[in-house]
């Protein structure tokens, strides 16, 4: 997906341009976070930098929703660059919102947020002394 920006090269403006993305699975929230790549071209690579979003943190920023509900969040993510890190910042504002036969209330029948952890060895009990 692509958007045309205006303004100066070294300060790009997308205005009000909105992009919308359909997941069919709530899976993909948690395998693939959103990355958007800010690029001179069309055709070229992401050359002014990226941000990746986790967008888990978005559904699990609330514990109880109308199921009709937005949620959303806005701010500046810095653009980074492999290869000489921070090249600049971007503001993003992301809005979720569940479609068709969905709600908020379905997250909590799903496997997203499930975490999983691991100890290199079981709790012990305290010594008892005598």
């Amino acid at each position: 997906m692509s958007q045309r920006s205006v303004g100066s090269p070294s300060n790009p403006v997308w205005g009000d341009s909105v992009m919308s993305i359909e997941l069919t699975d709530d899976f993909q929230l948690q395998d693939y976070p959103l990355r958007l790549g800010v690029c001179s071209s069309d055709a070229g690579p992401p050359d002014h930098g990226f941000v990746t979003i986790n967008l888990e943190q978005i559904l699990h920023s609330r514990t109880e929703l109308d199921p009709d509900e937005v949620v959303s969040m806005k701010g500046w993510f810095p653009l980074f660059d492999t290869m000489t890190g921070v090249r600049g910042h971007i503001l993003v504002s992301i809005k979720m919102q569940f479609v068709g036969d969905q709600s908020y209330n379905d997250r909590f029948a799903s496997s997203v947020g499930v975490r999983f952890f691991s100890i290199a060895c079981p709790p012990q009990p305290p010594p008892q002394f005598p």
